[in-house]
């Protein structure tokens, strides 16, 4: 459990290799908080493999542990019939962030966008874009992008940035340009 912890992508490179049947047991055996960040780094069909030897509700635990990305990654080699099940076994926010994914096809940059990526407006102070990412429980902890009132996305700020700036001064001050966008339906193949 301690080489899971402190390893989790080594730990699921090791996974990886060992019968399904073992690295299944080993991730049913672990506790749901080290077993999802190894599931998470796991190659999808291998994962969902492993997840096909588990009873409904420890698939169910994982999944909600692992993330929508790495997630749908795994939904997508299940069945028709037991992805929705899934599905339907899911809080609803997380089963609508599975769905929004679930419905590009896969190889397109919408397919593995993060549905959970927090997005402020460019009129927030910066004071409280600082307690938006305080409160963000599940955004993971990263730059937060910058949007308009059109949802249209303008850039991101920088945490340091935010962290030294007045607690008045607005986002639309403190963003900086995102060097590229893509559409959603782009194939990932066709990009550099």
């Amino acid at each position: 459990y301690a080489f899971l912890e402190a390893h989790p992508a080594d730990a699921a490179r090791v996974l990886e290799r060992l019968a399904t049947a073992s690295a299944a047991a080993l991730l049913q055996s672990a506790p749901q908080r080290l077993a999802s960040p190894v599931l998470r780094q796991m190659l999808p069909l291998a994962g969902a493999r492993c997840l096909e030897q588990m009873e409904d509700s420890e698939t169910i635990g994982l999944l909600r542990g692992v993330g929508a990305q790495a997630g749908v990654a795994l939904l997508r080699h299940f069945g028709t019939e037991r992805r929705a099940q899934m599905l339907a076994e899911l809080p609803t926010a997380l089963t609508l962030a599975y769905e929004l994914l679930l419905g590009y096809p896969e190889g397109t940059v919408g397919a593995w966008m993060d549905p959970h990526a927090l997005a402020l407006p460019a009129d927030m102070s910066s004071a409280d874009s600082l307690e938006r990412v305080r409160r963000a429980e599940d955004a993971p902890v990263a730059d937060p992008y910058v949007i308009d009132r059109n949802q249209r996305l303008m850039g991101y700020v920088e945490l340091a940035d935010l962290l030294r700036a007045d607690a008045a001064v607005p986002l639309a001050r403190l963003v900086r340009p995102s060097p590229h966008q893509l559409p959603a339906q782009s194939l990932l193949a066709g990009l550099r």
